[in-house]
């Protein structure tokens, strides 16, 4: 028995190429065997022997377009059916009998008019293969003469000047064909519309450098491509009207919501899909994210990485791209276009600060969704980047805790302390910024608000606990007392920042660097913070004045 290796239906796209042969004629061949592969548009596949037996006839070769549904090989199952195949002649197929058609009289027809040409033109001409018909004779009675010639290859030649020179001639074959034919068809079938809108990632590049400095120990890293697709799935629950397409008479809504990535490659644009990364954290968005780019770019794509996607996200911003449009990706209702952040003036009330702000343009389908509804979703969209922890899973709240002091020095000091929990939130201190006095209490301070953000009550706790905090051996003296200077003025505690005003200036501390230590604690002091400023200067006064005596 004779079976053939037929192109399956992927989607909607009509037609496969053949990329690579496995296998030749005559081999043979186990049922599940790949024996050929083919591009189909989104994906690479191997096309597999129905049965065992013997590759008999290869139907379309290596470049060839064919259509799905189409047999692209026969698969002889015996060594007799191969033979057969092999010597099978051509079919001819038997002549119909001839049915005498009714003769009618045609009407005389006139004879082409005879063009006049001298045997010198006429030669001229077939020597650079030029059609006469084309030539308007000037000679006697319009005969074409050599000039005439010679006049129509001068003209032909100042034409070819004007025409650009042809480099290279590339066939459309392949994914660019096939891309070609796909937003073609979406661009002429759905009406759509720009929702275009500015957002601020000064907190999303902030961010990003907080979780990439606690995942990159994992050898993680985490793009702006990664918050993009989270923002876009957290929006679509949000705004779930988006993650839809129309089908016939259809609108269908999706539960799921896949985020497809636009990623370049050397054969064309290729968008695998990243299912529901919004339950994701971003340590499994990135790593997955960084697999099937890679796989893209390598041709690696199965039909699991670009079927059942829901919208599309194309980020143009590494290719400094500012602004751009692009076509929809059938037959989804919206594509997230992104370019590059630029650092522009921005104002804020009476002041302008410098903000690194991004285009976002939502394309959408306006027969499945109107003008308001992508305008929701930009708005979601970006209100998550603008606010980045709400990208964030309940169990990577974590990743926001900044460095203190270092792990194998905080543990054993929070159980001192009887304050276990707090150890959870990860308060370690960098080598590099130990001689960074301003730097480290700000990033204290910046801690203890976190912890006020996230639990109340370990935030009061840790208070209690800095006094052994700063015991450590790991911190500078000076800075030990900077600390407990910033914490006094948080918890109002006027007898203690006297003190340790008096301590830290002991140590080496300048007045500046005091009130540099003093500031981010008036932030989380509140309004009774003011009266601590003024404990603050009469105790630097006193120190000053004590000394000079």
């Amino acid at each position: 028995m004779v079976k053939e290796v037929i192109v399956p239906r992927m989607g909607d796209v009509p037609e496969a190429t053949v990329l690579k042969w496995l296998k030749k004629e005559g081999d043979k061949v186990n049922k599940g065997e790949p024996v050929v592969e083919v591009d189909l548009f989104k994906a690479t596949k191997k096309l597999e022997a129905p049965v065992s037996g013997f590759l008999a006839k290869i139907l379309v070769k290596e470049n060839e377009v064919v259509s799905v549904g189409s047999p692209v090989a026969l698969i002889a199952e015996s060594a007799e059916e191969l033979e057969k195949i092999k010597g099978k002649p051509p079919v001819v197929e038997k002549p119909k009998p001839v049915v005498k058609p009714k003769v009618e009289v045609a009407k005389p027809v006139e004879a082409p008019k005879r063009i006049k040409i001298s045997p010198r033109a006429r030669k001229l001409a077939e020597q650079y293969g030029i059609d006469i018909t084309k030539i308007k004779g000037t000679g006697p009675g319009g005969r074409i003469v050599e000039r005439d010639v010679l006049r129509y290859i001068e003209e032909m030649k100042k034409l070819e000047a004007l025409t650009p020179r042809v480099k290279e001639v590339r066939k459309l074959i392949g994914k660019r064909r096939t891309i070609a034919w796909r937003l073609s068809e979406e661009w002429k079938a759905a009406p759509h519309i720009n929702i275009v809108g500015k957002v601020d990632l000064s907190k999303a590049s902030a961010f990003r450098k907080i979780i990439n400095e606690q995942l990159g120990k994992k050898g993680v890293h985490v793009t702006f491509t990664d918050l993009f697709i989270k923002a876009a799935a957290l929006a679509a629950v949000e705004v779930p009207e988006v993650n839809a397409s129309l089908e016939g008479e259809e609108i269908k809504i999706y539960e799921d919501i896949n985020i497809n990535i636009a990623v370049a490659t050397p054969e064309g644009l290729v968008v695998p899909v990243i299912r529901n990364p919004h339950k994701k954290t971003f340590e499994q968005l990135a790593r997955e994210r960084e697999d099937i780019v890679k796989r893209a770019r390598e041709g690696k794509l199965t039909e699991k990485d670009v079927l059942g996607g829901t919208i599309t996200l194309s980020n143009m911003g590494m290719y400094d791209v500012v602004f751009f449009s692009a076509v929809l990706n059938p037959p989804q209702a919206v594509l997230i276009a992104i370019g590059k952040a630029e650092n522009v003036p921005v104002v804020e009330g009476d002041t302008v600060k410098v903000k690194p702000m991004a285009y976002i343009n939502i394309i959408a389908d306006h027969r499945i969704i109107d003008g308001a509804v992508a305008a929701n979703y930009l708005k979601a969209i970006k209100d998550k980047l603008e606010n980045p922890e709400k990208l964030l899973l309940e169990s990577e709240k974590n990743l926001l805790s900044k460095p203190i002091v270092p792990t194998e020095k905080i543990l054993p000091i929070t159980k001192e302390a009887k304050v276990e929990k707090a150890a959870e939130y990860n308060l370690y201190l960098r080598a590099e910024e130990l001689e960074e006095p301003k730097k480290i209490v700000e990033e204290y301070m910046k801690a203890i608000r976190q912890y006020y953000k996230f639990d109340k009550e370990t935030a009061q706790a840790f208070f209690r606990f800095s006094g052994a905090a700063t015991r450590t051996h790991v911190l500078p003296e000076k800075i030990k007392h900077l600390i407990t200077i910033a914490v006094s003025v948080a918890t109002h505690c006027k007898e203690c920042v006297a003190i340790h005003i008096r301590d830290a200036l002991e140590a080496g501390a300048t007045p500046e660097e005091i009130i540099d230590a003093v500031t981010p604690a008036l932030l989380l002091a509140g309004g009774p913070g003011t009266t601590m400023l003024d404990i603050v200067f009469k105790s630097i006064e006193a120190f000053m004045k004590e000394k000079k005596r």
